[in-house]
């Protein structure tokens, strides 16, 4: 009989917490439904808030060849070494 009221409590504090989280989540979404946003907005917006990066060596291409790199071997020699990447002209 000692168990039953423990089982009840603990019953309820789990109830309690997993109603508490389920609310929280559905004031989220109403929140974001009443902005407008839409998953692939929630998205957008997430990249949009990055920063650019605060220097750009070049537009081109950033490896020698197109060509799966399957070892570490491979990936070395196909990226550009900063002696290429300083050296070129359009920096």
């Amino acid at each position: 009989m000692a168990k039953d009221p423990v089982r009840k409590a603990l019953k309820l504090l789990v109830l309690a917490s997993a109603s508490t989280c389920f609310l929280c989540q559905m004031g989220t979404i109403s929140r974001q439904y009443l902005e407008g946003a839409t998953t692939a907005s929630l998205e957008y917006v997430g990249r949009k808030s990055l920063l650019l990066p605060s220097v750009t060596v070049c537009s081109s291409v950033p490896y020698k060849w197109r060509d799966a790199m399957f070892t570490e071997e491979d990936f070395l020699e196909g990226t550009f070494a900063a002696e290429e990447i300083f050296d070129n002209v359009c920096i």
